[in-house]
């Protein structure tokens, strides 16, 4: 990090986050600490920059509504997300509520989020909370380069990754966060990317280092937030193909088993975990890389017990 900027790797694409608010960085620098890269080779990354404004979006008169509504649950309802195209311009304009709006220019690899600010006795300027984009950007930028989201947790065994969907609840996040206690290597625990690796044509798994979430023991509706990284000290991977595919369920049972699913099963599954469609840029490739993850690794049913039991060979060997 060095004066405005943080540059980051995410699932392969190099992002070069800008503010000119010390706060801000501070924060970014604090939530992709295991992205952070001091250099990316010869590429050139994809700059999102925090901008504020004391002027309302004003979106073009050709652009159309490509998607309204709430975003995968990512906000509050107050900021309802309404996506624009203008043609004229080539520009996508995501409006959050009244207060922030996103830019996104594909052709020239530029975000720029804009924040409407308020003087208070025309000295103070009240910035509104940067917070609320963030998910969008990292599901929205990435995106532009095929790499897509799923709501899902995923680890690395033995150099591939095994991605674990399910419903919230579930239990993606304790398995995740238990088998990473044994050795295996953290990809994330609520968003990870599926993509293609371009020369072989390999599904791939990106990461997102976030910190893990987790229920207390006896708890139902907080959750701890904790860095599973420097906890368990174990090696925070970016990227790695995909080895396997499991819906966690929780079971009455003590030990935990596997079943074998069809294809079709993972094919709804992964369409089911991911974002919608009409939000996703390339939607054609996008649909393609979850058929491809479907047919090319097993998909498993994983019937989770009892935690003392759980031994990580279940997924070495699957």
């Amino acid at each position: 990090m060095s004066g405005n900027e943080l540059l980051t790797e995410i699932a392969g694409v190099p992002v070069l986050w800008k503010s000119d608010c010390g706060y801000e960085l501070e924060k970014l620098g604090k939530l992709f600490k295991h992205h952070v890269c001091d250099n990316y080779g010869n590429a050139s990354p994809h700059v999102i920059e925090f901008k504020p404004t004391f002027t309302k979006v004003a979106v073009p008169s050709d652009a159309k509504i490509r998607w309204d509504g709430y975003y995968v649950g990512c906000f509050h309802q107050k900021n309802h997300v309404t996506w624009f195209h203008s043609a004229a311009t080539g520009l996508d304009y995501l409006v959050l509520s009244g207060e922030m709006w996103v830019v996104h220019d594909r052709q020239a690899a530029t975000t720029t989020c804009y924040m409407y600010c308020r003087r208070t006795n025309g000295r103070y300027v009240e910035r509104p909370e940067f917070a609320d984009p963030i998910i969008l950007l990292l599901h929205t930028v990435p995106a532009m380069y095929h790499r897509y989201t799923i709501h899902a947790a995923a680890v690395e065994i033995g150099g591939q990754a095994h991605v674990l969907v399910g419903e919230s609840g579930h239990g993606k996040s304790t398995l995740c966060v238990d088998l990473v206690a044994q050795g295996a290597n953290y990809m994330g625990d609520d968003i990870v990317y599926l993509y293609r690796d371009g020369s072989r044509g390999t599904v791939m798994v990106g990461s997102l280092l976030f910190e893990a979430k987790l229920f207390p023991p006896g708890t139902k509706r907080r959750k701890d937030f904790f860095d599973i990284v420097d906890l368990y000290g174990q090696r925070g991977v970016k990227s790695s193909p995909l080895k396997g595919i499991y819906y966690v369920c929780r079971s009455k049972e003590r030990h935990s088993r596997l079943e074998r699913l069809p294809a079709i099963d993972a094919i709804v599954r992964l369409l089911r975990a991911s974002n919608n469609a009409r939000m996703q840029y390339d939607v054609d490739e996008w649909q393609q890389v979850c058929q491809s993850a479907a047919t090319d690794v097993p998909y498993y049913i994983f019937r989770f017990g009892d935690r003392e039991l759980l031994e990580l060979s279940m997924f070495e060997n699957a």
